[in-house]
């Protein structure tokens, strides 16, 4: 998939179609780092599992994929959030950045791209809502927006994004996270149906967290 549709997918507020693009991810910790050939920025987008774990989404342009890594939030990350910063391997993860951020992309010119570079990128680590990046030898002096050029229009995309909705998690796969009612309601389908393993499909979705599912709770 190409940027221009990762972030289209990732910034829809469509929960299906971000889990889409998660489940088509790949873990940060399969890249060797040092040997490949790659080009890696970050999409701004960030949300949590079922476990309250934080996870970012980068994107790889020389093998256009999708990876994922934990991110460390209340601002103690290595990384500022935000869409379009070049970020390198540093140790198992991306754990450091170049202070440029790509802001202008046309795949209807072989995905050529500007970059420009950032002004005192770390005043951007505690900020929970960027609307204007302040950067070196651009009219203005203030980026406000990532700019994709394709097709007929010119698709514009924020800095980053904290997706609100938590999403369940198990190994390499990304689903819903059911609600209490959620699973009741599904529960009483199943038996509706004559479909007796609700429990045994409930142990497949819940992993780990199995043994503190309401069955065992009432």
């Amino acid at each position: 998939m190409t940027y221009s549709e990762v972030l289209t997918e990732l910034y829809s507020d469509e929960l299906s179609r971000i889990i889409n693009i998660l489940n088509k991810s790949i873990y940060a910790l399969s890249i060797d780092k040092e040997e490949e050939d790659i080009f890696v920025v970050h999409t701004g987008f960030v949300f949590k599992t079922h476990k309250k774990t934080p996870i970012e989404i980068l994107y790889d342009f020389n093998f256009e994929r999708i990876i994922r890594q934990p991110r460390k939030e209340n601002f103690s990350s290595n990384i500022p959030l935000i869409n379009g910063l070049l970020v390198k391997g540093e140790g198992q993860y991306f754990g450091s950045f170049y202070p440029y951020i790509l802001f202008d992309i046309d795949y209807k010119n072989n995905g050529k791209f500007r970059y420009v570079e950032i002004c005192n990128p770390r005043q951007y680590f505690q900020k929970s809502n960027i609307a204007e990046i302040e950067v070196k030898g651009f009219d203005g002096e203030f980026l406000k927006s990532i700019n994709i050029i394709g097709g007929k229009e010119i698709l514009v995309f924020p800095f980053q994004k904290r997706f609100s909705e938590e999403i369940f998690c198990e190994g390499n796969h990304f689903s819903k996270n059911l609600s209490r009612d959620e699973c009741s309601n599904s529960r009483d389908y199943q038996i509706k149906n004559d479909h007796p393993n609700y429990e045994h499909w409930l142990r497949q979705e819940y992993g780990d967290d199995a043994d503190t599912a309401f069955w065992n709770n009432e």
